[in-house]
């Protein structure tokens, strides 16, 4: 499978004097879908089918990006592979009702 990544160095202070660990971080390009609900927004990205919600579309969105993040993080390659919707497209059509 192909993925869509950037690769980018992600350095940590150390002490807050010099770069001490750097590790290769890969940054993925995903879609965030974001609704309207009550009070706030829910926020989903459909390439892994996560999601999150928050106080404002900003919120939302930085609130997702961490979920995504954290699952990431933690989620097993065969788990990836299967949830990962490599084509996603998001569009607007019309619906005739009567």
């Amino acid at each position: 499978m192909s993925w869509p990544v950037a690769p980018q160095w992600k350095c940590r202070l150390e002490n807050g004097r010099s770069f001490k660990h750097c590790d290769r971080m890969k940054t993925l390009h995903l879609t965030a879908v974001l609704e309207r609900e009550g009070d706030g927004y829910v926020a989903l990205c459909p390439e892994l089918d996560v999601a999150s919600q928050g106080e404002s579309v900003g919120d939302a969105l930085n609130n997702l990006r961490e979920a995504v993040e954290l699952f990431l993080e933690c989620v097993p390659a065969e788990e990836l592979e299967r949830r990962y919707h490599s084509e996603v497209f998001v569009t607007r059509f019309e619906a005739a009702y009567a």
